[in-house]
């Protein structure tokens, strides 16, 4: 884990990403997190930070990169209007997007979108990277956000985004055995209360979770068949 794109040189990402493929583990990056950070690649590489992991060799299928807000496609960058050739090299190289939605709706920036990202193929998980640590609110802002972005209701639908906080992040481990409940898979369990008067009527319970649903409504954690949390 790098932490962060821009207090690394390129030779110090190539090394941790070699390190990585030799331990057989993920590597972890915040990047593109700020226009100050991209325009600096910009004039340090001539090349924007998506490209400059991809000429070192630092993307592939277990590369998670955390943020990835400022790209060709961000209306901030410059680049002519729908330009997705950052995207384009995310999704053929397979990594991962961790969308954390909270953190940076704090500061006035946002995904441009969720559902753009997803259609062009990349693999979008969840995080919060900031308290609460409240993937039920990660999930809502993501819907939310997506739908503002793109001036359209029916984009970031709660399937989606639940999804992403489910599988998203299961394939973003390469664990096929985590993030659904299937045979074979281990036993993870969310208990979550729906009946409270927040949560209005449920005719949907996956609606009701992501845009109606706290953090204080879960009721019981069960990781790989072992109760770890019961509230109250």
């Amino acid at each position: 884990f790098p932490y962060q794109f821009d207090a690394c040189t390129p030779e110090l990402l190539r090394a941790a990403k070699e390190a990585a493929r030799d331990l057989d583990v993920p590597v972890h990056l915040h990047v593109a997190q700020s226009l100050f950070e991209f325009h600096d690649s910009l004039q340090r590489y001539a090349k924007t930070p998506v490209q400059l992991l991809d000429s070192i060799d630092f993307l592939d299928e277990r590369t998670i990169l955390t943020h990835l807000i400022y790209t060709t496609l961000h209306a901030a960058s410059g680049y002519p209007v729908d330009d997705m050739g950052d995207l384009r090299i995310v999704a053929d190289r397979g990594a991962t997007v961790a969308h954390c939605p909270v953190v940076y709706a704090r500061r006035n920036r946002i995904l441009g979108s969720f559902a753009r990202y997803r259609e062009i193929g990349i693999n979008v998980g969840l995080g919060t990277d900031t308290c609460p640590q409240d993937m039920i609110e990660e999930m809502r802002w993501t819907a939310l956000g997506s739908k503002w972005i793109d001036r359209d209701a029916s984009r970031g639908t709660a399937r989606d985004v639940f999804n992403a906080a489910t599988l998203g992040g299961a394939q973003a481990l390469g664990r096929s055995d985590l993030g659904r409940l299937a045979p074979g898979a281990k036993a993870d369990l969310v208990v979550v209360d729906l009946h409270s008067l927040h949560s209005g009527p449920v005719d949907d319970p996956i609606k009701t979770l992501v845009y109606a649903a706290t953090g204080s409504d879960v009721e019981r954690v069960i990781v790989d068949g072992r109760t770890v949390l019961v509230a109250g």
